[in-house]
């Protein structure tokens, strides 16, 4: 089985509950506090890992106690943090979330994600990761290392998965579509990418065709309640969800790019792995929590041969 290597961010998740914000300097009672590992790079490597690839994340935190939880997770999990960097004089990731009425509001500071060194990733890359393996990336850090590590996988046999999260304001660079084997956004992060709205499936078929366009090679977009929709190489396909009781969807899309990362390192196309892809997620928002929501490979085949 080939390896899996992350490209993306590190975070730390502070996380409290409260009935409504405060105003201008009041204080208020907050409940639920939590800390928890996160970032779209370590959720997806987290996912790969405890599928059982053999899973690199290529990122930075800083050296203070918040990266310490965060590298301590990533062990936990079985994920390698050998390609990670400890950055001095820089916080580690932070996200600050604030849970009113149901509805997230965040506070994000990039941190050591965005000191990550470009020659580094390069070089750890041309060192260690071979044809056949997989490369992930998200927009958690700086464009321009995206681009390069990707134009490197291309040249090298490498299959690259951009989960192109968050949309840039400035919008994509093109040159980073012209490296991507397989792009999986949500539906809003699609609208975001191509400017119209995406109500029909003339509408899905459009979208694909537009990274097609941009030198995308296969086009994954997830739906929701209604499922996710391939088009690419193989073909066009909707794959519908599978119903279990929906408890809490973070995570959810860092599950399925995990997933499919998982499912390409083992040797399947992107269109047999959907239905996997499916009930991964199943199980993950069918769970409290984002990292330790994400299931293992026997909880996936379990459900799959129900």
């Amino acid at each position: 089985m080939n390896k899996v290597y992350v490209l993306g961010s590190i975070n730390c998740d502070l996380v409290m509950r409260s009935e409504k914000l405060p105003q201008a300097g009041e204080t208020m009672e907050g409940q639920d506090f939590l800390i928890n590992s996160g970032g779209k790079g370590a959720n997806q490597a987290v996912a790969c890992s405890k599928l059982g690839a053999e899973t690199y994340l290529i990122g930075a935190v800083g050296n203070d106690v918040f990266g310490e939880i965060c590298l301590h997770t990533l062990q936990e999990y079985g994920c390698s943090d050998k390609f990670i960097s400890k950055i001095s004089g820089v916080p580690t990731g932070i996200a600050s979330i604030w849970v009113v009425g149901g509805d997230n509001r965040i506070l994000l500071e990039h941190g050591a994600n965005y000191r990550l060194e470009k020659e580094k990733v390069l070089q750890i890359l041309k060192k260690h990761c071979k044809e056949g393996d997989v490369l992930i990336s998200q927009f958690e850090i700086k464009e321009e290392i995206i681009e390069e590590a990707f134009r490197y996988a291309r040249e090298n046999g490498i299959t690259t998965i951009l989960n192109p999260a968050p949309v840039p304001q400035r919008g994509v660079n093109l040159k980073i579509l012209n490296y991507t084997d397989v792009i999986v956004p949500n539906l809003t992060e699609a609208e975001g990418l191509c400017g119209f709205s995406i109500k029909t499936e003339d509408d899905l078929k459009r979208a694909a065709d537009m990274f097609a366009q941009n030198g995308v090679k296969e086009t994954m977009i997830t739906l929701g309640e209604e499922g996710a929709y391939y088009r690419g190489k193989h073909g066009e396909q909707k794959e519908s969800i599978i119903p279990l009781k929906v408890v809490d969807t973070t995570a959810a899309g860092d599950t399925t790019i995990g997933a499919l990362a998982y499912r390409l390192a083992a040797g399947y196309t992107v269109k047999e792995s959907m239905r996997f892809c499916a009930a991964a997620s199943a199980i993950t928002v069918s769970r409290h929590g984002a990292q330790q929501s994400i299931p293992t490979l026997e909880e996936i085949n379990n459900l799959l041969n129900m």
